[in-house]
């Protein structure tokens, strides 16, 4: 993706923690009919002693997605965290004039003062592995249903009606081999401004808004 240093995050303990936060991923494969995407939970594993760690999920068998995965196929997991609309009136304005942000453009050693524009700021990231198939579905529905539930599990359910579920669905795993995490929150901005919007921003109806008002406020 489209990622300038000033808003690129590296940290990949932060990486895993945003997956975490935000499971509900877009799994993209390029398959002999041409690029398919599919809407899934995952489930992020913890990572092992040499950093290693995989995204588990599961998905239809009639969907054919599922049947280019390979070694050779590639798949990028796409992961949207919160994000909000910046309006231009968030920024401050003379009378009669035109709200101004101090803006600080790629390259810019100094901010300087234009017209503030509208803008969005948001969470996105973007994982990179070969999906491999896996045999133990019940695993995997049962790790699944771990990271959301306290008080249901599958073992509730007629073990005959759980096995004809599971034969209507493949399971699968992506060793995640590339990370890549991107925070636009206003980074351009001078750190005044950044704060007055977070702090409207935190006002909105939109939980979304409101979290990422949170984040502009910790990320620097």
């Amino acid at each position: 993706m489209y990622n300038p240093d000033v808003f690129r995050q590296d940290d990949i303990s932060l990486l895993w923690r945003w997956i975490r936060d935000n499971p509900f991923g877009v799994l993209v494969t390029n398959t002999a009919s041409g690029i398919e995407a599919t809407h899934l939970p995952f489930v992020a594993t913890e990572p092992d002693s040499e950093g290693r760690w995989k995204l588990i999920g599961h998905m239809a068998a009639a969907n054919s997605q599922w049947r280019s995965f390979s070694d050779q196929v590639e798949a990028l997991v796409i992961f949207q965290g919160p994000h909000a609309y910046v309006s231009p009136t968030l920024y401050p304005a003379g009378a009669g004039q035109a709200p101004v942000w101090h803006y600080s453009g790629i390259g810019a050693a100094a901010r300087h003062a234009e017209p503030a524009l509208p803008t969005w700021n948001y969470v996105a990231v973007h994982v990179r592995g070969n999906p491999i198939l896996l045999d133990d579905k019940r695993a995997v529905l049962a790790r699944q249903v771990a990271a959301h539930e306290k008080d249901w599990n599958l073992d509730m359910l007629p073990s005959a009606f759980v096995q004809a579920k599971q034969a209507r669905i493949v399971a699968f795993e992506i060793p995640v081999r590339a990370i890549e995490g991107k925070a636009k929150l206003g980074q351009r901005q001078s750190a005044e401004e950044r704060f007055r919007v977070a702090e409207q921003l935190n006002q909105s109806v939109e939980s979304s808004a409101r979290k990422i008002a949170q984040m502009m406020k910790k990320h620097r």
